[in-house]
C-alpha cells in the first residue's frame, strides 16, 4: 500500500511529536550568491499560488537576481500538513514558520512578505523574533481592533468575506483549516497589538477599493509607529501587479543597501 505524504506527516507530527514545519513550494535565486532572502506568505483560503504572478515578475526582473525567493504554505493550506489535531491558531502557525525558516538555513538579511491573513501571522512573528528580520512588507493587512471585532459593521464585513470566498469553493464551509483560521487568526483580538507594536521596518500596502480591511487603522498605526509606512495603491484585496511592482522597486533599493 502506498503511504501518502499526509500519513507520513501524521506519524511524524501526531505520533512522534516532531516540530511541525510548513511546506516549502518555491526556493530559487538567479545567482549563486544571494545577498538578500525574501519569504512570501499567503492569506486564508489560499496557498503560495497567490504569488504565482509575483514570482514570474520577480524572475524577469534582472535587478533582483541576487535575491533568494522562498514561498511557504500555511498549515492546512496548499501542500502543508493538515490534521484534526491542529488548532490552526497564531501559536501553531508562527511556530511552524520559525522551524521552517531555521530549516531553510538563511544566511542573508531576511525580508518577510505577507498577504491578508499572512500579514497577521507575519506581524506576530516579527513581534516575537524582531532580531531575525531586516524588514517586512504587509500587503492588504486586515487590521481590526478588539472593539472593531465586536462591531456589527465589522462582523457583517467578515461574514461577507466568508460568503465571497466560499462562493468559489463551497467545500471551504466544512473544512476545518479555513473555519479555524477565520476564528483563531483573523478574529484574534491580539492582532492589533502585534501590528501597532511592530519594532522592525514595516511597509503596509493596501488598495483604495479593498473592502476587507480597515484603512483608517492602517493609517493610524503608520502615524503613531515610527517603524511603519503605509502606501495606498489602486485596486482591491489581491496581490495586484501595482502592488508587487512597488515591492520589486523597494527590494531593489534594499538590495543596493546590502552591497
Amino acid at each position: 500500500m502506498k503511504i501518502t505524504n499526509n500519513i507520513k506527516n501524521s506519524i511524524k507530527y501526531d505520533l512522534l511529536k516532531k516540530p511541525i514545519k510548513l511546506a516549502k513550494t518555491h526556493d530559487f535565486c538567479l545567482s549563486r550568491k544571494p545577498k538578500l532572502t525574501v519569504v512570501m506568505l499567503h492569506g486564508i483560503a489560499s496557498s503560495s499560488k497567490t504569488y504565482d504572478h509575483t514570482i514570474k515578475y520577480f524572475r524577469s526582473t534582472p535587478a533582483l537576481k541576487n535575491i533568494r525567493f522562498i514561498t511557504f504554505d500555511w498549515l492546512g493550506n496548499g501542500k502543508s500538513y493538515s490534521s484534526n489535531h491542529l488548532c490552526y491558531d497564531v501559536d501553531e502557525e508562527v511556530s511552524a514558520l520559525q522551524k521552517s525558516l531555521e530549516q531553510a538555513k538563511i544566511k542573508t538579511p531576511l525580508i518577510l512578505i505577507g498577504h491578508s491573513m499572512g500579514t497577521m501571522l507575519v506581524a506576530h512573528y516579527a513581534s516575537l523574533f524582531p532580531e531575525t528580520i531586516k524588514e517586512i512588507f504587509l500587503v492588504s493587512p486586515p487590521i481590526y481592533s478588539a472593539a472593531d471585532l465586536k462591531s456589527p459593521i465589522f462582523i457583517k464585513g467578515i461574514d461577507s468575506f466568508k460568503t465571497a470566498v466560499t462562493a468559489y469553493d463551497k467545500k471551504l464551509l466544512v473544512k476545518r483549516p479555513f473555519n479555524a483560521q477565520l476564528e483563531n487568526i483573523v478574529k484574534n483580538p491580539t492582532n492589533y497589538k502585534a501590528f501597532s507594536g511592530l519594532k522592525v521596518k514595516t511597509t503596509m500596502i493596501y488598495g483604495s477599493e479593498d473592502a476587507y480591511i480597515a484603512p483608517f487603522n492602517v493609517e493610524k498605526i503608520a502615524k503613531s509607529n515610527k517603524f511603519v509606512t503605509a502606501i495606498k495603491t489602486n485596486g482591491r484585496h489581491g496581490v495586484s501587479r501595482e502592488k508587487y511592482a512597488k515591492i520589486a522597486s523597494m527590494l531593489e533599493e534594499r538590495l543596493n543597501e546590502t552591497v
